[in-house]
């Protein structure tokens, strides 16, 4: 690394200034769309990028978005209460339910083959099947249509996870199920209770949740450093802000603080092309957020020359870059081997690592990919307090935070100063 600039961007960068803007969004408390703590986050960035300099463009959206307000599980026999977190966009039943509970091994169709669910709750374990368990709107919907009232979900740690009641489709016209019943999920030693009451023939049990899902407006914010010889071209920077279920950590205020610390030290340089770090909300789920940015910028698209996710990095193991997403309702995506090789490149040539997986399914920079931006996902996938409360800021290392902004700051400094063709 010969330039001079890109030698100075490197030493400027600091981990622990993002750890510091993590720590502070953590402290908004829930940052699902449209909340209370999504809006503070967003007045924080815009803070940051104003008095930075940064141009402000703000995208308006309109998102559904979910509000668990109360649960109650109780398993009735012996008044055993138990932890259940709901699953985004799950079906409330604020008066409550009662009913049987039936073990139905992974809840596939061939699971309820002989078994009667009428009328009962139907319970699932997750730990044979993995991350496939994420897009429950299936599951749900398998267990309304053979007549189950409820369903609770056993998650493989000994923490509940939050899980979406979305269908797990890429396609956004398709991102619900027609058909679902009020669902939890409940932790591995929690799931020991309740396999425990069921072998004794104790499976009397209720469920309430109350909780509430409609439309809300919030705005996906962009800061952009003007470039100084083709303003009109962008290169792309993108992290959500809005979270499953606070404090979230690292799920994405890792990708925030990352953010906003590559804005402070390239704000001090002036890139040929301009630089655009997107702020977005409404990820949570299949992005609905940034396929309405897409949808809205659809006629500057193709004067984006790249674009780079960042969301959870700051925790687990190894750091990867997603080469092929896949959907079951698309053909698998294969993102752009030239912005790979580029990030994997200056990696090497920082002394740092970058693998690269086959993620189940992909994030925001798949709508960019799917209107001809070339980009990429960098990530951690290996987080095991994925969506759950214990997504807490003393897990987050800012060595790796450190790592990741050098690679990808000097990545788009790189991107922004290229000579067209090269």
């Amino acid at each position: 690394m010969n330039d001079p600039a890109e030698r100075k961007i490197q030493s400027e960068i600091h981990g622990l200034n993002a750890l510091r803007h993590i720590e502070r969004i953590c402290e908004f408390g829930d940052r699902f769309v449209g909340t209370e703590g999504d809006q503070k986050t967003l007045n924080y960035v815009r803070d940051h990028y104003e008095k930075l300099g940064l141009k402000i463009e703000l995208t308006n959206i309109r998102v559904p978005t979910y509000e668990e307000r109360s649960i109650e599980l109780v398993l009735t026999d012996t008044g055993t209460e138990l932890k259940a977190i709901s699953p985004y966009f799950t079906e409330a039943c604020p008066d409550g339910i009662e009913g049987e509970l039936v073990y139905i091994g992974e809840g596939r169709e061939n699971d309820y083959d002989g078994i009667a669910v009428g009328g009962k709750i139907v319970v699932l374990n997750e730990a044979s099947t993995g991350w496939d368990w994420f897009w429950l709107g299936p599951f749900s919907k398998r267990a309304a249509t053979h007549g189950a009232v409820g369903l609770i979900i056993i998650h493989p740690f000994p923490w509940p996870n939050r899980m979406s009641m979305e269908a797990g489709n890429f396609d956004i016209r398709h991102r619900f199920v027609d058909q679902q019943v009020p669902s939890v999920c409940i932790s591995a030693l929690d799931g020991l209770t309740v396999m425990h009451h069921i072998g004794q023939g104790k499976t009397n049990t209720y469920l309430k949740i109350d909780s509430e899902i409609h439309d809300v407006d919030s705005v996906i914010l962009s800061g952009v450093i003007e470039g100084s010889q083709w303003p009109e071209e962008r290169i792309a920077l993108i992290g959500h802000r809005d979270s499953p279920i606070p404090p979230a950590a690292n799920d994405n205020g890792s990708g925030i603080g990352c953010q906003l610390e590559m804005a402070r030290v390239l704000s001090g340089f002036r890139p040929k092309r301009s630089v655009e770090f997107i702020c977005s909300t409404a990820e949570e789920g299949s992005a609905p957020g940034a396929w309405h940015f897409v949808q809205a910028h659809k006629e500057r698209l193709p004067k984006m020359n790249a674009l780079i996710n960042l969301d959870m990095l700051g925790t687990g193991g190894r750091l990867n870059l997603a080469e092929q997403g896949q959907w079951h309702d698309t053909e698998p995506i294969e993102f752009a081997p030239w912005l790979l090789e580029k990030l994997e490149n200056v990696a090497d040539e920082l002394g740092y690592y970058v693998g690269r997986i086959v993620a189940e399914t992909t994030s925001e920079e798949t709508r960019f990919h799917e209107a001809g931006v070339p980009s990429a996902w960098l990530y951690k996938w290996d987080d095991y307090y994925y969506h759950s409360e214990h997504d807490t800021p003393e897990k987050i290392d800012p060595n790796s935070l450190k790592a990741v902004i050098d690679i990808v700051a000097i990545a788009i400094w790189r991107l922004a100063n290229e000579e067209p063709g090269s």
